[in-house]
């Protein structure tokens, strides 16, 4: 397989890597699908791409986390990753086809969905203007956070009528599908949807930073 070159060459390729093998740890990181799809986009990477770097670099590589008992939950070593990217890539499974997009499936089961809304992540940010893509990309987060209950923070009275707009308009759309019912944790759509509305219904507190409303263009994207 062709090796994928990076447009913006401020991005390490490495990091790319580590960003989307945080995605095959035991642990919560579905609030981080934005902030991978925002480096993506930095990284000028098509979706295309992207999907390429995810299905036959970085998914061989860790796959097996997915299926194991006790799995590996901290962070990947830096360079175990990239040594064992580095000597997997290209190699038969390991590159576009028919055959290979099937032991993909197998390999990644219900983390297809994960990389799905990465790719809807970048499809928005790409019908964005990229100086206001960062803004996007925190709202995505913060709704995120709240949504699948990983740290969540408040919000100033200010930004709640764009974060609602966008839950419903785009949120729900791409994290919806991520939600699995789960009768020990509690997890359901309504469950995670209550949560959000909470938050946005909360009384304001003087703590709650103001977000980088995405509309506004305050910063660059970097």
């Amino acid at each position: 397989m062709p090796q994928v070159t990076l447009v913006n060459a401020q991005v390490d390729k490495t990091a790319i890597w580590l960003d989307l093998a945080e995605h095959f740890l035991d642990t919560e990181t579905r609030h981080l699908i934005p902030a991978s799809a925002g480096l993506c986009v930095r990284a000028g990477l098509s979706i295309e791409a992207a999907g390429n770097i995810w299905r036959y670099e970085v998914t061989p590589a860790v796959w097996p986390n997915l299926w194991s008992v006790a799995g590996e939950w901290g962070l990947w070593e830096r360079d175990w990753l990239t040594s064992r990217i580095q000597a997997l890539r290209g190699r038969f499974p390991n590159r576009p086809g028919a055959f290979a997009k099937l032991i993909y499936r197998l390999r990644v089961h219900y983390n297809h969905r994960v990389w799905v809304a990465i790719a809807a992540c970048m499809e928005e940010f790409e019908h964005t203007p990229e100086f206001e893509r960062q803004g996007l990309e925190r709202n995505l987060g913060w709704l995120s956070r709240h949504y699948f209950d990983f740290c969540p923070t408040p919000v100033s009275a200010v930004d709640r009528v764009t974060l609602r707009s966008l839950y419903y308009t785009t949120f729900l759309r791409v994290f919806e599908p991520l939600v699995f019912r789960d009768r020990i944790d509690g997890e359901s759509k309504v469950v995670c949807n209550a949560r959000v509305e909470a938050a946005l219904a909360a009384p304001p507190t003087a703590a709650a930073p103001e977000l980088d409303l995405f509309q506004t263009g305050r910063r660059q994207l970097s």
